[in-house]
């Protein structure tokens, strides 16, 4: 049985109606906000299936019914708008509640490319070195998260706190960068390479560091995680510096796609 709300001239099934919700945060007519008036049967509401605040499972089933809407095709400026907006809202729900429990099975994000996909079939690129690097890539990219108005400082830390089977795939899991054998033949840990790694590791360059990603945090409204901290020092602690007569790499590529929706 398919219950609807009257919201204005629009039916709107309770799953796309939020009691508690702004209505410059309204995605129409993908997501809306309960008329204010019947704010006394918003018990009744619930019951039927709206929420009363908006969740990531809403924010993923306005994405899916853009992407079925889109058939495949590009996106166009109001779809596009409406995708970035839903993206954004998840990524902030999901930032501000991380705990909250998801029961989407599926996600569909948006490509460079401007279209919205699985995320199964999307890249995101969690180093940016080695995409510059590669060639013959035939699997497209997540759309860079800022483009969406997500102010994360650190985007894949947010990606990462997605369900698994809700992430795309990261790059470094894709491809793979080798030494070539002829460059570790000429390899040397002494002179010059020995006084970088001193430098890397020193107290000075890891305050400096830390300063740094301090900054960043704070500039985006955000306090650094001492836990982030302590790591990057102890990372730097173990960095082992090597030099070559010539640097030479092999890149190992790997794209199968996996349907995982039927």
């Amino acid at each position: 049985m398919m219950l609807f709300f009257v919201t204005g001239c629009m039916m709107v099934k309770p799953s796309q109606t939020v009691i508690n919700l702004f209505d410059e945060d309204q995605i129409v007519p993908y997501l809306y906000k309960a008329p204010t008036e019947l704010g006394e049967f918003k018990r009744l509401f619930t019951f039927l299936g709206a929420s009363l605040g908006v969740t990531v499972d809403q924010y993923a089933g306005v994405l899916e019914n853009i992407h079925h809407r889109l058939k495949g095709s590009k996106m166009h400026p109001n779809e596009m708008k409406a995708a970035f907006k839903a993206v954004k809202g998840l990524f902030s729900t999901l930032e501000k509640h991380p705990k909250q429990e998801i029961f989407t099975d599926r996600l569909y994000l948006p490509s460079r490319q401007g279209t919205l996909l699985p995320v199964y079939e999307l890249v995101f690129n969690d180093d940016p070195s080695l995409a510059d690097r590669i060639h013959a890539f035939d699997r497209p990219f997540l759309v860079d998260l800022e483009e969406c108005n997500v102010g994360a400082t650190n985007q894949e830390d947010l990606i990462r706190k997605l369900p698994h089977k809700l992430q795309p795939i990261m790059l470094t899991n894709l491809v793979h960068e080798r030494l070539d054998q002829r460059s570790h033949q000429t390899m040397t840990s002494h002179g010059v390479s020995e006084r970088l790694r001193h430098q890397l590791s020193s107290k000075a360059f890891a305050a400096g560091l830390t300063r740094l990603i301090k900054h960043e945090y704070y500039r985006h409204g955000h306090k650094a995680p001492k836990s982030v901290l302590d790591s990057i020092r102890q990372q730097l602690r173990k960095i082992r510096v090597y030099g070559v007569e010539r640097v030479s790499k092999r890149t190992l590529n790997t794209t199968q796609i996996i349907n995982m929706y039927p």
